[in-house]
């Protein structure tokens, strides 16, 4: 992790699953190390549920999104 002006920037691979159901969906869990930082910083930066604003790209592909808690770590959707 390193902060650039107000932006953290993390950099990690994580497998991708699937939520199955009704809307099924996919996943990644932030790995531990980024889940204890990002802990770090999540009172000032959320806008409410401990929700985290995040600008993501995935194989180049870009888009802005939300990390959610679960299980001590965070869960961004793809």
């Amino acid at each position: 992790m390193h902060q650039r002006s107000n932006a953290i920037i993390l950099e990690f691979e994580r497998p991708i699953w699937n939520l199955k159901g009704p809307a099924p969906d996919q996943f990644l869990m932030t790995p531990p190390s980024e889940s204890v930082e990002l802990c770090s910083v999540q009172q000032s930066v959320t806008y409410g549920w401990s929700m985290i604003p995040v600008d993501s790209q995935i194989d180049g592909v870009r888009c802005s999104t939300s990390l959610f808690s679960k299980g001590g770590g965070f869960v961004a959707p793809i």
